[in-house]
């Protein structure tokens, strides 16, 4: 999939494959010790522990290697990502040797993107992603997936499993199921979504950098279990935080 239009300008397709949801095994550190419900005071303390250290601030911005494993072939590209919080997420690709073949500009209403190896503009509302998931895609889905953070959280109240060194949480409703794995220090360690209609995902956080608070995660693996077998690893460095971006978009 990805070799065939690794140059088309369509960050809808690449962000479909990272967020039909999906589930997968459950992490065998878990043991199953409920939390009683005495109290969902207890379990809504939980999970405002968990979105204190979620990432949250007004600037992002990044390089990202990107490691796209499909079917056999394999993809890597270069990019550079500029986040204005709740407002717009600005991505530049580079194959190699620095030469920009791609540029995306995703806004609250579009995704919109320039494909410099075809000379075409391609533009689409968040409504493309109805045809694949039931679940709701907006900005702020994308700016999690970008930034390390857990999805689909909005009115959700998570099920608690304690672990010896580990938390999980855990919201099912029919058969849509959404897993997440904390440490004890509440950093994110993975997430996996299982919506049958739409496929199998599980998404993993890895080489926190503490110098940053809260920690963020440089090295993260997304991994597409069903309906079709693709792996990608994103591995982030020269991280700056609340620092103004420019987004040119021309």
């Amino acid at each position: 999939m990805f070799k065939k239009c690794r140059y088309h300008i369509s960050f809808p397709g690449i962000a479909l494959l990272l967020l039909l949801c999906a589930s997968c095994k459950t992490p065998s550190v878990i043991s199953k010790i409920s939390i009683p419900p005495a109290a969902s005071k207890k379990v809504n303390a939980l999970q405002d522990s968990m979105n204190l250290h979620l990432q949250h601030f007004d600037w992002y911005a990044a390089r990202v290697k990107i490691l796209i494993k499909d079917s056999g072939d394999q993809t890597e590209l270069t990019a550079t990502i500029r986040i204005r919080q709740d407002s717009a997420i600005w991505i530049s690709v580079s194959p190699g040797l620095g030469i920009e073949v791609a540029r995306i500009l995703i806004t609250s209403d579009s995704i919109r993107g320039i494909d410099r190896i075809h000379q075409k503009h391609y533009s689409e509302g968040f409504d493309f992603f109805k045809k694949y998931t039931s679940q709701h895609i907006d900005l702020k889905t994308l700016q999690d997936l970008i930034e390390g953070n857990p999805l689909f959280l909005t009115d959700k109240q998570f099920i608690p499993e304690l672990g010896d060194s580990t938390l999980q949480l855990e919201w099912t409703q029919d058969s849509l199921q959404n897993l997440i794995l904390l440490n004890r220090q509440f950093q994110y360690l993975t997430q996996t979504i299982l919506e049958p209609s739409s496929g199998l995902v599980v998404l993993t956080n890895g080489q926190f950098d503490t110098s940053y608070s809260p920690s963020i995660a440089m090295w993260r693996k997304i991994e597409l279990l069903k309906p079709h077998p693709a792996v990608i690893i994103l591995t982030f460095s020269k991280v700056k935080i609340n620092d103004p971006q420019n987004m040119p978009f021309n």
